[in-house]
């Protein structure tokens, strides 16, 4: 058994993975995720955000934004860091400072002086967004120009623009004459619902009914590879956030929209929500007992789908918006759900205690003892429709979790502690004709 438990520990399926994981790192998730936490394990490259141009060519920025150990770090690490340049509601620079040449070329040169002294390694261009046949032409010079400035200076820079998931922007992007110049375009698969529709969606769903009007992953990288988009250069978008609204149901009536982070909602969730998950769109969401509240968002095994599409269509990867979002304090699980099935190209088996023999599930709990949240997880052994149920001491059931289904593989599921008081409390997994056991110790 013991060689059998090293041999778990040390495969990774041979190979390094061809994809790329671009997490965008705004200067603000400094105070939650620091340098020291951020998971360059999972990430090929981070972007660091945001610059932004003005009118003349000259660069403004958070005065927060320049931190030297992050980068340091992440290339001690082997990962990239780029500089992304723009953001929404940091883009009205863009249309007069690209209008011009001379203009065009001071930013450029202002932008390879900083990249320079700060040790940047490309560029992400987040022009939000060029609108009409003016700016649209105006962008692909921009891109050019870029692109000729760095070949002088330094071949390896790379440069990135992403595109929202819509084609409504979409003829305003040249995109013929920018895939030759570009590393990689970012589709900004999320906030495919939100305060601007007027009905309940999901965040980021890869499938979606015939007609719901606001598409999908699926029908945004089918639009990009139709207007030319080599695969190889298309990255698809992982939020780690969802989106509130007050409806009473999926893709019913609604008011609202406003982002919640991963973090939040986990630290958020009460007993009368219920976790269910669109089979379609491969997302959960969660519903309020009084059916007043619906809550979209992406979990572990939403991420998972999501690199497996990845890998089913032969594209270039994805990026996160953004890092730190699902940082729980001692875990950041949907980061390493990336890292786990994407960029390290394997199903990661963390720890000797965990490894299993096929045909058994799991489940653990950490930390543990807790004082509000407890991590439950749990391994399937084959896929199935999972269920958690929560009882007391005294063997009272306190608590139904849906999980839904799962394919094989290693799950993490928080469950907040509001409302239970110390002590200690049992969990029962029953999935896949099997049933597991924990427990873990709430103190407050």
């Amino acid at each position: 058994m013991k060689w059998m438990i090293a041999m778990a520990l040390m495969i990774a399926f041979s190979g390094e993975a061809a994809e790329q994981v671009v997490g965008y790192y705004p200067s603000w998730i400094r105070y939650n995720t620091p340098a020291t936490k951020i998971r360059y394990q999972d990430l090929t490259t981070i972007a660091h955000a945001f610059i932004w141009p003005k009118a003349d060519g000259s660069l403004d920025m958070y005065s927060d934004l320049l931190y030297p150990e992050m980068n340091t770090r992440a290339h001690a690490a082997g990962v990239k860091v780029i500089v992304s340049i723009g953001g929404w509601g940091q883009c009205d620079g863009y249309p007069p400072m690209a209008a011009s040449a001379a203009t065009r070329k001071t930013f450029i040169d202002n932008v390879i002086a900083f990249m320079q002294k700060h040790g940047y390694d490309g560029i992400d261009l987040d022009w939000e967004y060029p609108s009409g046949t003016a700016q649209r032409k105006n962008f692909t010079l921009l891109a050019q120009e870029f692109r000729a400035a760095f070949d002088a200076v330094n071949p390896a820079w790379t440069i990135s623009f992403v595109v929202p998931s819509g084609s409504y922007s979409g003829n305003n992007f040249d995109y013929t004459a920018l895939r030759g110049l570009i590393s990689w375009i970012g589709c900004m698969t999320y906030d495919i619902h939100g305060a601007w529709t007027a009905h309940a969606g999901h965040n980021s769903p890869l499938h979606a009914p015939a007609n719901e009007p606001e598409g999908s992953i699926d029908t945004a990288v089918g639009y990009l590879l139709g207007m030319g988009i080599p695969r190889e250069k298309l990255l698809i978008g992982v939020p780690f956030y969802g989106r509130q609204f007050a409806a009473s149901r999926l893709y019913g009536p609604a008011s609202g929209g406003e982002e919640i982070t991963y973090a939040k909602l986990m630290t958020a969730v009460k007993p009368d929500w219920t976790r269910q998950w669109d089979d379609l769109a491969k997302v959960p969401y969660y519903q309020d007992g009084a059916r007043t509240l619906f809550i979209t968002y992406d979990d572990t095994a939403s991420v998972r789908y999501k690199c497996d599409y990845v890998r089913d269509n032969k594209l270039g990867g994805l990026i996160i918006w953004a890092l730190g979002q699902d940082n729980l304090g001692n875990t950041q699980p949907l980061c390493q759900t990336v890292g786990d099935h994407l960029t390290r190209n394997t199903a990661v088996v963390a720890t000797a205690e965990e490894a299993r023999p096929e045909g058994y599930d799991l489940l653990s709990c950490y930390p543990n003892p807790c004082n509000q949240m407890v991590t439950v997880r749990y391994y399937l052994a084959k896929a199935g429709e999972a269920v958690l149920h929560l009882y007391d001491v005294t063997g009272r059931e306190i608590r139904l979790v849906e999980v839904g289904r799962r394919e094989a593989g290693w799950y993490e599921l928080p469950l907040s502690g509001e409302g239970l008081a110390s002590g200690v409390y049992l969990l029962r997994m029953t999935a896949t004709g099997h049933s597991a056991t924990g427990k873990f110790t709430l103190v407050r």
